[in-house]
């Protein structure tokens, strides 16, 4: 393209879903190999796929949580809790107090709500969630939030922050309770009232605000009160 020649590079998911990728123009010592190995270590990657998930890794929109990169001292690795053959911290780590704090007044966040974050820090991905314990400038993440070598990278990215999302009934989840002994009447019961309200809705300004406030349409809602 324009006398240059483009290579691909790597994907990240959202881009696969578009059918896009990640091209790079190999000019004079920049080549995609050359990119993939500042990227991280993925030799011990086998699975095309699992290896092509974990460099689109590296394209994920986060934001720099922390003032600087992350120290030795400031970024331990500890155990995952195991019972029984199964693992219950899967993708969960632990920061401390300090540190969120450092995160939320970088980002705009409350201090006082926010209780975790979906990070990635050089090859681990997941969740840290707030360790009042910890003391100081502290992150701790586990061996299953560990998913290749990175060692050029330490800076503590964000891509989201715990938040109040609306539960909805599905199929996975009625299925569930089904099992669990929920009669089905229970079901029926919670789509009547659902169709009601939105019948209700389209003659009633206060029916419609309720259900966006609780659908988690909180914008839409603030703009019809105003």
């Amino acid at each position: 393209v324009g006398g240059r020649k483009f290579v691909f590079l790597a994907f990240s998911s959202s881009q696969l879903k578009e059918h896009a990728c990640w091209m790079v123009a190999e000019d004079n010592n920049m080549t995609a190999n050359a990119l993939r190995r500042q990227m991280g270590d993925f030799s011990s990657i086998s699975i095309p796929g699992k290896m092509a998930a974990r460099m689109g890794q590296c394209f994920s929109t986060t934001n720099i949580g922390s003032s600087r990169e992350l120290s030795p001292h400031e970024w331990q690795h500890i155990a995952d809790v195991e019972r029984n053959g199964y693992v219950f911290s899967d993708g969960v780590g632990t920061i401390s107090t300090n540190m969120l704090a450092e995160v939320a007044e970088r980002l705009g966040y409350n201090k006082q709500t926010l209780s975790a974050i979906q990070i990635r820090v050089g090859g681990v991905k997941g969740v840290l969630c707030h360790d009042p314990t910890l003391r100081g400038r502290l992150i701790c993440t586990r061996p299953s939030q560990e998913k290749f070598i990175a060692p050029n990278s330490r800076d503590l990215e964000i891509c989201s922050r715990a938040q109040f999302l609306p539960c909805f009934l599905n199929r996975q989840i009625i299925s569930l309770l089904s099992t669990l002994g929920v009669q089905d009447k229970v079901f029926e019961n919670l789509q009547d009232n659902m169709l009601r309200a939105f019948r209700g809705a389209s003659r009633d300004n206060g029916i419609a605000l309720k259900m966006l406030r609780e659908s988690g349409s909180l914008e839409i809602a603030q703009q019809m009160i105003e």
